[in-house]
């Protein structure tokens, strides 16, 4: 996650619109475990944007009493990291996870081989993937949340 953190290079737009006070005082959850590999690459992304961008955020563990993971299921598993956006009155605006898209993509075909990667070797070629991709794509898909999540009023 340090490394993630130490590398990361703002998109021109994304940094504009943080930086243009849209997200002010909104709440994000990040549900997450310890061990999540998905979560190493995009949380230090999430806390980093949250800070430029004034909102609070919120660490949450998945395997917690708190229960939240429940309502934001995706495809009907408790895949992690979960990332929950709210207004200041904590209602929900959006949500993204666990991964990003072409990644999922990746994720999701290899189940439906007929011998697909081992988890190790599926947990390599994931790696690979964040490795080469440096957070663009999930910086992509995080900006057309935003913007899509913040009221017309902030824009």
């Amino acid at each position: 996650m340090r490394r993630v953190k130490k590398t990361l290079k703002w998109p021109v737009e994304l940094a504009a619109f943080l930086d243009g006070g849209h997200v002010s005082g909104q709440h994000w959850v990040c549900i997450t475990e310890s061990w999540c590999g998905d979560a190493a690459q995009t949380l230090p992304f999430i806390a980093a944007m949250a800070e430029r961008g004034e909102a609070a955020l919120d660490i949450v563990l998945r395997d917690g009493e708190n229960g939240l993971i429940e309502d934001f299921l995706s495809g009907g598993s408790r895949s992690i990291p979960k990332w929950i956006m709210a207004d200041r009155d904590g209602h929900v605006l959006g949500d993204w996870g666990p991964r990003p898209a072409p990644l999922q993509q990746m994720v999701q075909a290899n189940k439906s081989l007929g011998q697909p990667l081992t988890k190790q070797e599926l947990a390599v070629q994931i790696q690979l993937w964040y490795a080469r991709d440096r957070g663009r794509h999930f910086f992509g898909e995080a900006e057309a949340l935003l913007r899509a999540c913040t009221p017309p009023r902030q824009r």
